[in-house]
C-alpha cells in the first residue's frame, strides 16, 4: 500500500496501517518515517491485524531491539493494543469502515474525532484528524486545533 495515498483503504488491515503510520509519525520527521517505513512494515508483519494483536510481550522487546523500527515503547503497546481493538471492532461491526460509518450515523465531525481518539491508544485530536483524512473520511483540519503541514 502507498502509504500517502489518500483514500479508503482495501482491508482493515489497511486501517491499521494508516492508524499506525499517523501513530510513528506524531512528533517525527515524515522524511525520517518513510525512510523507515519499508523496515517497520516489515517487522510488524505487513500490518497484519491477526498477527499483530497477538503480539506477545516477547514479540514487543524484540521490536523494542529492532533498528529498522522506531523503538518507542509506548507507541509500539499502544499499536498492539489498537491492533486489538480494530480485531474487536470488525468483530461486532464486519469492518472497521463499516464501524466509521456507525459512528457517523451518530454524529458529526467533532463526534467521530472523538470517538475514534477516545477509543484508540496514542491517538490524540491532531493524530485522529490526520488519521481520518488519510482514510478518506471528510474531515475539517481545523477539528485538529493545530497546525498539520503537508
Amino acid at each position: 500500500m502507498n502509504i500517502d495515498t489518500i483514500g479508503k483503504p482495501e482491508s482493515d488491515d489497511g486501517y491499521f496501517e494508516k492508524m499506525c503510520f499517523v501513530i510513528f509519525q506524531a512528533g517525527l520527521s515524515r522524511a525520517m518515517l518513510e525512510r523507515k517505513w519499508p523496515g517497520i512494515r516489515k517487522a510488524f508483519c505487513e500490518f497484519a491485524l491477526e498477527t499483530v494483536s497477538g503480539f506477545s510481550p516477547d514479540n514487543i522487546e524484540a521490536l523494542l531491539g529492532n533498528p529498522d523500527v522506531i523503538r518507542n515503547r509506548t507507541k509500539i503497546n499502544a499499536i498492539v493494543k489498537n491492533a486489538q481493538e480494530i480485531d474487536r471492532l470488525v468483530i461486532e461491526f464486519g469492518s472497521f469502515e463499516l464501524y466509521l460509518r456507525s459512528l457517523w450515523e451518530k454524529g458529526d465531525e467533532r463526534f467521530v474525532r472523538e470517538a475514534v481518539s477516545a477509543r484508540f491508544k496514542f491517538m490524540g485530536k491532531p493524530t485522529t484528524v490526520m488519521f481520518l483524512v488519510s482514510v478518506g473520511e471528510e474531515m475539517p483540519l481545523s477539528l485538529a486545533d493545530c497546525q498539520i503541514h503537508h
